[in-house]
């Protein structure tokens, strides 16, 4: 005869329980907002024009106020 502790039983079921509700509630605060299109893929913005160049990646140059005066300029013609 095998002796089964239904307090241990209900304990690790519980565990198990809030252990995936955590894991469900900090997956959904990830998601962020929706990105909503009108009529994707239809319309185009031309990048002519003069620009400025710097080889990486920093959510730091997003700032509109970021002075990037010592990237390199170059100029973006689309004809």
């Amino acid at each position: 005869m095998v002796s089964v502790c239904l307090g241990c039983h209900r304990l690790r079921v519980r565990s198990v329980l809030v252990l995936l509700l955590t894991a469900l509630s900090l997956a959904c605060l990830g998601l962020g907002e929706t990105l909503n299109l009108k009529n994707p893929g239809t319309g185009s913005v031309a990048l002519d024009g003069n620009w400025r160049f710097h080889l990486g990646d920093d959510k730091a140059w997003a700032d509109p106020a970021l002075d990037d005066s010592g990237w390199e300029p170059i100029r973006a013609d689309t004809q």
